[in-house]
């Protein structure tokens, strides 16, 4: 039997060498995607309450969780998901660094290919949704006031969090999207008008009379950026 040549049998070694590196790295990298992807994603919770809003509750609870930690309260724009936003607007990234909780409702709208379709009201029914193009409808009287739609359901949430997480009642805060699917913001400012009697916080930099908005056909006429 021929004698293999020396330089085959350096080839083979460092071939199964380099083979069985690969395959440590590579399970490595599975390893830690799959544990980033487990830690990085918001829980959608239930049982909340009576949800007369209709929303969906998703929240994000940083691993040890600091004693009485604060809440913020996330909202997203229009054509956005909560845990999308969070994720991509560095939300929690924030709250593993500073060991803290995230609330974030979500919007029931409607699939992507319906957005700004002028029928897609009539169809929003059939998918259960709240705004066709999953904005918070912060310019309809009865989703804004005190006990009543979404700003329930969101009030909800919060006492929810508040008591599942331990957190601390006197630091709940309200931050939201920006830029033109920054409806996220209106609504904050609707709920602070809404909850105005509780300690609940809102960084809006502008006061919205969101009374003098009575449905969708008022929505241009009235949102006044220069109301005090």
């Amino acid at each position: 039997m021929a004698t293999p040549w020396p330089n085959t049998l350096v080839f083979k070694r460092n071939l199964r060498r380099a083979l069985a590196v690969a395959l440590v790295s590579f399970g490595a990298l599975v390893f830690s995607a799959l544990v980033a992807a487990d830690a990085a994603e918001p829980r959608e919770e239930t049982a909340f309450g009576s949800n007369p809003g209709n929303l969906r509750m998703f929240s994000y609870v940083a691993a040890e969780l600091a004693p009485t930690a604060p809440l913020i309260v996330v909202l997203h724009g229009c054509k956005q998901k909560a845990a999308a936003f969070a994720r991509d607007a560095g939300w929690l990234a924030l709250a593993d660094r500073a060991k803290l909780a995230l609330l974030l409702p979500e919007q029931k709208g409607l699939p992507s290919y319906f957005y700004e379709s002028p029928r897609s009201h009539v169809v929003a029914t059939m998918f259960g949704a709240n705004n066709q193009n999953a904005c918070f409808n912060w310019f309809e009287p009865k989703d804004t006031v005190r006990d009543r739609g979404e700003a329930l359901s969101i009030r909800q949430m919060i006492d929810a969090m508040l008591e599942r997480y331990s957190l601390d009642r006197s630091r709940v805060y309200c931050r939201w999207s920006l830029g033109r699917r920054g409806d996220g913001g209106s609504h904050a400012c609707a709920l602070s008008g809404a909850f105005r009697r509780r300690r609940h916080r809102g960084g809006h930099t502008l006061w919205l009379r969101q009374r003098c908005i009575q449905g969708v056909a008022m929505h241009e006429p009235g949102y006044r950026s220069d109301a005090r």
